[in-house]
């Protein structure tokens, strides 16, 4: 998969290349993908905890409301995935009400709550193999995980001339291990509070 920039008013009006941007095949379809990006100076709040992160990224995300060329075969698998996420969370709930229904141990209910986080972690990884991630930067929308024939058909569209150089701060891909190692982190604090806790000897 590869890289590539779109502009903003190109993506908004679905004027791109008759081209799915993930199988590289010719196609007349389109998917609507709303993509979002926020300031890179907002990743450093993580070292400050989770909630100002969330809240600097909530007033800061810039949004965009992409019309990308997509296949039948690509508008499949985007169905397929988000029928695996619902089933999964949707597991994840029922775990949870039968244990605290049942009045079991708080291992169930933790065991619940660990499958809705693992669910989330797991669609935020796997998104971008069956749609283009993308970061907003100006009058352009930097798309990852995008087909290499779709690149092709987007540089003659531009021209080289369209192209933009980006830092790897930028990247979606950076961003998105920086957000699964913080999610990963915040599952193990939460797994050792309630696996910790206990009885004190008097």
């Amino acid at each position: 998969m590869a890289v590539v920039n779109a502009r903003v008013s190109d993506l908004e009006r679905g004027t791109l290349p008759p081209v799915c941007a993930k199988t590289g095949a010719p196609t007349d379809g389109y998917t609507k993908i709303r993509f979002s990006s926020a300031p890179s100076w907002t990743w450093i709040l993580l070292l400050f905890g989770i909630l100002p992160f969330l809240i600097a990224q909530y007033f800061a995300t810039v949004h965009v409301e992409g019309i990308v060329p997509m296949s039948d075969v690509a508008q499949r698998r985007v169905t397929a995935f988000n029928r695996l996420f619902i089933g999964l969370v949707a597991l994840g709930v029922v775990v949870i009400v039968v244990g605290w229904a049942l009045d079991t141990e708080a291992t169930v209910i933790l065991v619940g709550l660990a499958m809705l986080i693992a669910a989330v972690i797991a669609m935020f990884l796997a998104l971008p193999f069956v749609l283009p991630s993308g970061a907003v930067m100006g009058e352009w929308v930097q798309l990852s995980f995008v087909n290499e024939r779709f690149v092709a058909e987007l540089d003659r569209f531009y021209g080289r001339s369209a192209e933009q150089e980006t830092g790897w701060n930028n990247s979606p891909t950076v961003k998105r291990w920086v957000l699964f190692v913080g999610g990963a982190l915040i599952l193990a604090l939460l797994m050792g509070i309630c696996l910790g806790g206990g009885d004190t000897p008097v």
